[in-house]
């Protein structure tokens, strides 16, 4: 019998352990806004990228396939948080990291249910956000997740901001904090973020 590829979590005690776990990584329960202080302590690579420039399902594909690469059969999905930040009353899952596992994710995320997935061990964290996504961890997870390197995933970024500012009118106030928050972030050993 194979295993469902998303599993509500619905014991109170695990939801507060899924929700503090990612609340550990993050600020202020901001989806997209992991602590700078885990990303130089850890020297890893954190990059936004849009969700818009990739067919789901071959996207969904490659983040399993490297998720299953680090030996990670499974990993939290973790409702962050609503209008008031009170995630504990919001679904958390246990994703199975298989294609289906993340497209079942990808479409509970649709209804723009901001979501981090991330190992027990917090060896990496994948957030989704609205139109956007980030891949933190270790660079060769990063590049692997992103299908480029970081230069170029970073270009690419720019491009989505700049599109977004023109469609508004206006600088995307949201997308340059982002873009702002993980600049210097590509996980290079023994280089500071300027």
């Amino acid at each position: 019998m194979e295993k469902q590829p998303l599993i509500p979590i619905l014991n109170e005690g695990d939801i507060r352990i899924a929700v503090a776990l990612a609340s550990s990584v993050l600020e202020a329960q901001e989806t997209l806004f992991i602590r700078q202080s885990l990303l130089s302590d850890r020297q890893w690579a954190a990059v936004p990228q849009p969700l818009d420039d990739e067919a789901e399902g071959a996207r969904s594909a490659r983040i399993a396939d490297v998720i299953a690469s680090t030996g990670h059969p499974e990993c939290l999905a973790v409702c962050v948080s609503d209008e008031s930040g009170n995630a504990i009353n919001q679904r958390h899952y246990l994703v199975s990291t298989t294609p289906a596992g993340i497209s079942a994710l990808m479409r509970v995320r649709a209804h723009v249910i901001p979501y981090v997935l991330v190992p027990r061990d917090l060896s990496f964290v994948l957030a989704f956000c609205d139109e956007i996504y980030l891949a933190a961890g270790p660079r060769g997870f990063v590049e692997a997740v992103l299908a480029t390197d970081i230069g170029k995933a970073r270009q690419r970024f720019e491009r989505f901001v700049a599109q977004w500012s023109d469609y508004l009118g206006g600088p995307a106030s949201y997308l340059i904090a982002v873009k702002d928050h993980y600049s210097g972030f590509d996980g290079i050993v023994g280089v500071a973020k300027p």
